[in-house]
């Protein structure tokens, strides 16, 4: 029996490509991409298996279905797309309604942004960080490269696990499940050392794009700060870290990346939707009554300036909770002040 999570992770990483690899027709025939790195899938391939995932990530109703939102976000990633490498695939960019800290990619094309992440990221600049990251994985195709480099390692490792059942068989049952629970160990690191290049490959592009952009670079650094600083006190690591390995060698990267293109830190705020992004994510992540997050928001319309971003944030949300409680005059006005 294999109790470590990793050994579980590697066994269900190794099923699922395995089953993916006997559903590709020519696993032989490796594409060369514009981008001179060599893949197991097509480009087709890749569309179809886009297509097919999110397929299923409708049918479990994990698309958020407030359309400004959506509309938003694909509107910062298409910005990002301009200023930086062509995609191979259009891209499509959709909000998911969980408070989960994270944002993900996959294949075709597609980005995942929870609400969590809408609401840990501090401003526009951090969330377009974020999203330049996320393209760069896209245009990079690193999920194609991950499965290829799964592929390789795919025969040595049950060669390896077959030598270690052998080996137990031989000697003693439990000596058989260390002897499998190292080697499955050794290569779990190894495949989240190919993840970290993967994760730093990512950085540079986005530094590079967002300095096209002529927005803020260190955003990304300022994100993945906070992050980093949140986990310490929590009793589990945001998934956002865990999805995306951070160390110090990688930060050290993406600060001499900056330095390196000669990129200043730019703290303005421009006027942009993103607070009121954050107040429909806010009043849309919150589940069942709306009580407890009414009287938060009072309590910020007491202790905010008016007219202020937090006080103006704070009203919008104000109005979107009483309009999805049906109160729709009080909700009027709410808005009244800030149409003015």
């Amino acid at each position: 029996m294999i109790k470590s999570v990793q050994g579980v992770l590697l066994l269900i990483i190794l099923s699922v490509n395995s089953i993916a690899l006997a559903e590709i027709k020519s696993p032989t025939a490796l594409q060369e991409t514009s981008i001179g790195h060599q893949t197991i899938l097509t480009l087709v391939q890749e569309r179809e298996w886009g297509e097919r995932i999110m397929r299923e990530i409708r049918a479990q109703n994990q698309i958020s279905g407030d359309e400004v939102l959506n509309a938003y976000l694909q509107g910062l990633a298409e910005r990002v797309a301009k200023a930086a490498p062509q995609s191979p695939f259009p891209l499509k960019v959709f909000a998911i309604p969980s408070t989960e800290l994270n944002a993900f990619t996959f294949f075709g094309g597609h980005i995942g942004v929870y609400y969590g992440l809408i609401l840990g990221v501090s401003s526009e600049s951090e969330l377009l960080a974020v999203l330049a990251h996320e393209y760069a994985h896209i245009t990079q195709r690193h999920l194609a490269r991950t499965l290829e480099n799964h592929r390789r390692m795919m025969p040595l490792t049950i060669a390896e696990i077959l030598g270690a059942i052998v080996m137990g068989s031989v000697t003693s049952p439990e000596a058989g499940v260390y002897a499998t629970q190292a080697i499955l160990d050794m290569h779990f690191q190894k495949m989240m050392t190919f993840s970290r290049a993967h994760e730093q490959e990512a950085d540079r592009e986005a530094i590079n794009t967002l300095g096209r952009l002529n927005s803020d670079p260190h955003a990304l650094l300022r994100v993945f700060e906070r992050f980093n600083k949140g986990s310490y006190f929590h009793d589990r690591v945001p998934e956002y870290l865990r999805s995306h390995p951070l160390n110090e060698s990688r930060l050290a990267d993406a600060e001499n990346r900056i330095i390196k293109l000669g990129l200043q830190a730019n703290t303005s705020r421009i006027p942009s939707d993103f607070d009121w992004m954050v107040a429909r994510a806010l009043v849309s992540a919150v589940v069942g009554s709306k009580k407890d997050i009414i009287d938060q928001l009072t309590v910020q319309l007491q202790e905010a300036p008016d007219g202020s971003p937090i006080w103006r944030q704070a009203q919008y949300a104000m109005a979107l909770c009483l309009q999805a409680d049906r109160e729709y005059l009080a909700a009027e006005k709410r808005l009244k002040p800030l149409l003015a």
